[in-house]
């Protein structure tokens, strides 16, 4: 007892224990609570998701009645959403919030096919006004694009902006929709860190190959020539011979997939480019240690074809010097496979060449030596 007539009291080393495990509990337990909430919520948000893609189908678009603002406008806000949950999915480290992954997973999987084969369906009539909020809704949705997270987000934001310029009267005309392509481009071949994948390119050939070809083929010539890896110098490549390696249209077809005048004028004007970038490409040893070096090979066999279809798009000097980097390539290729085809493109190459100049009267015919002696005439 002490002097005032209190006990004294001493400390229990178990109690501290016991407390610790208490709280542990209580905590875990919070967690769970929380993680049941979160769950149940993901739960009412897919529901939402089932709403929208029903509000976004082809039937409700064909009417007409949904307006261009509340398409072009939601774009955004469902690239945001998809995001962030891809965000919480990579923070997922405890037990408790693993147990809404499946739920999580879920719903990027559905807002991904709302973007890409619900949305991407919806067409507008070429007016102003839809045009202008087509504009808006494609600069915001580049913006996002150069915030992606991974190749998956950047993929539905490639979409989503095709969605969007699709609905812009006269696209190939359009200053600002070329500027927001040739800043991706210029983005992806310049930065280490970037966001733009090549994804971005692909879709747009695939999707919309005449805009594609008006607004692509300058910037991809240039990232083939300066990107800063051999990686995206071949990948540059393989998007250009993506490009004229498209089929012509069929005569009268005036389909989305037919190839315009202003594409047809591109092609030709940038031939002599993409040669310029072929040569460097094959004369340069980075590339034959490059992975996809086939590549490089790839483009000269499209651009080879090309020519042959389109007589005049190239000078005989040109294919010549073409033809000449080939066999550089050749005599530093191993493969025996790739030296055969080598061989095989430098003769088409050389064909090409004699037809060229035979075409603008570069090559002149021998002419056959007449004989200074006379005939002796017979008496």
């Amino acid at each position: 007892m002490s002097e005032n007539g209190f006990g004294q009291l001493e400390h229990h080393a178990g109690a501290d224990a016991a407390l610790a495990q208490l709280i542990k509990l209580k905590q875990e337990a919070r967690k769970a609570s929380q993680s049941e909430r979160e769950r149940i919520e993901f739960c009412n948000r897919l529901r939402c998701i089932t709403l929208l893609e029903s509000l976004f189908s082809a039937s409700v678009f064909k009417s007409g009645w949904i307006p261009v603002e509340a398409v072009l406008g939601s774009i955004v806000p469902i690239l945001q959403s998809r995001k962030a949950i891809t965000k919480s999915i990579q923070a997922a480290s405890s037990t408790s919030a693993k147990k809404s992954l499946n739920e999580k997973n879920a719903m990027v999987d559905r807002l991904s096919v709302l973007i890409k084969d619900k949305i991407s369906k919806f067409r507008c009539n070429d007016d102003d006004e839809a045009g202008k909020v087509a504009l808006q809704a494609a600069s915001d949705i580049s913006e996002e694009l150069n915030r992606s997270l991974n190749l998956e987000q950047s993929s539905c934001c490639s979409v989503a902006l095709i969605t969007a310029v699709r609905c812009i009267p006269n696209a190939e005309g359009c200053e600002e929709v070329k500027q927001i392509y040739f800043n991706a481009a210029n983005d992806w071949r310049s930065r280490k860190g970037t966001k733009i994948h090549a994804c971005v390119f692909e879709d747009l050939i695939h999707r919309m190959p005449s805009l594609a070809t008006v607004v692509l083929v300058e910037p991809l010539v240039s990232a083939a020539k300066s990107a800063h890896s051999s990686f995206l110098k071949c990948e540059a490549l393989r998007l250009v011979s993506a490009i004229y390696r498209q089929e012509l249209p069929k005569s009268g077809d005036e389909s989305e997939n037919s190839l315009s005048e202003a594409a047809h004028e591109a092609m030709k004007a940038c031939c002599s480019d993409v040669v310029s970038a072929l040569k460097e490409a094959l004369n340069d040893a980075a590339t034959q240690k490059s992975k996809n070096k086939d590549e490089v090979l790839n483009a000269a066999k499209n651009i080879a074809a090309y020519c042959k279809s389109h007589s005049g798009s190239l000078p005989s000097s040109d294919l010549n010097s073409l033809k000449d980097a080939v066999k550089v390539f050749r005599n530093n290729c191993k493969s025996k496979g790739l030296q055969k085809s080598c061989n095989h493109l430098a003769d088409v190459l050389s064909d090409l060449a004699k037809e060229a100049g035979e075409s603008t009267g570069e090559t002149k015919q021998a002419k056959t030596p007449k004989s200074s002696k006379k005939k002796k005439s017979k008496k």
